[in-house]
């Protein structure tokens, strides 16, 4: 009869070995995973911010200038996070410099990568996002 010899199974310096290679990927899998995340929640306030500043520019152009004059403003979104400006110009002709009727709209959405936007102005903030449009303001 033969007696069982060592080759059989694995040594603990073998599964200690397996197991640090297995940590290492893990840990690269785990920061991939992180990485995905903060992408997406920054990508998910850029789009927060485009909606906002395309709803205040839908806002701004469906007013009556005949009752409500166009001015500029500044605002914060319901939670105090995202931060816009707007700005209203004349539009006015570049060979002639006559005013064409249209009008100038700047909308600027900022928002700090972290907490919430402490200034009504977007360029304190740490990113922003902005729009310029030209359009014909309703007068009746």
């Amino acid at each position: 009869m033969k007696i069982c010899s060592s080759d059989k199974g694995f040594t603990i310096l073998e599964t200690m070995v397996a197991l640090a290679i297995l940590s290492v990927g893990m840990a690269g899998v785990g920061l991939m995973l992180l990485a995905s995340l903060y992408a997406d929640q920054y990508g998910g306030r850029t789009r927060t911010a485009e909606s906002l500043v395309l709803q205040e520019i839908e806002n701004l152009k469906q007013q009556n200038t005949t009752t409500t004059p166009l001015t500029n403003g500044s605002a914060t979104d319901a939670n105090a996070y995202f931060a816009y400006t707007w700005n209203v110009s004349n539009y006015k002709w570049l060979d002639s410099g006559q005013n064409s009727g249209l009008k100038q709209l700047d909308v600027t959405v900022g928002w700090p990568l972290g907490g919430a936007c402490t200034s009504a102005t977007p360029g304190q903030c740490t990113n922003s996002f902005s729009v310029t449009t030209y359009f014909q303001p309703l007068t009746q």
